[in-house]
């Protein structure tokens, strides 16, 4: 049984909701901090939900080319391997060099990429969770 639209698209949302508070209030004020930046708590919201807008596009994506019905745990890890280096890439040369500068923030390369890899590690970890959960949940509907 193969995901539906609707339910790669509330994968999606689930896991950029979890990832927008955590980037606005966990990630991002550390990292930022770490870079010398201090932006307010709002603009760190904003900065996220930015980074969000993008990134449940690129995931939405990518669940629907690997949508082939249950995936394997190695399957998912694969999926989101390849979700978020598609992210890495489009961070550094798209959405960081056009977003953070609306903010007064003015970053090199280097810092760009330090943030991306931070920013990566976190995305990996609560990407498979959610891809395992709602695959879980679509084997339980499978099997009902």
């Amino acid at each position: 049984m193969k995901q539906t639209k609707l339910g790669s698209g509330l994968e999606q949302i689930s896991n950029m909701g979890s990832g927008l508070l955590l980037s606005a209030f966990v990630t991002q004020p550390v990292a930022f901090a770490y870079l010398g930046f201090h932006p307010s708590y709002v603009e760190n919201l904003q900065i996220a939900f930015a980074f969000v807008a993008f990134s449940i596009a690129r995931g939405y994506v990518w669940r629907r080319l690997f949508n082939k019905g249950l995936q394997s745990k190695f399957g998912s890890l694969v999926e989101q391997v390849l979700s978020t280096i598609s992210g890495i890439i489009l961070s550094l040369i798209l959405i960081q060099p056009l977003i953070l500068p609306l903010f007064d923030i003015h970053t090199n390369m280097l810092e760009n990429l330090q943030m991306a890899m931070f920013f990566t590690l976190i995305s990996v970890g609560r990407g498979y969770v959610w891809r395992r959960y709602f695959n879980h949940r679509l084997k339980l509907k499978f099997l009902a």
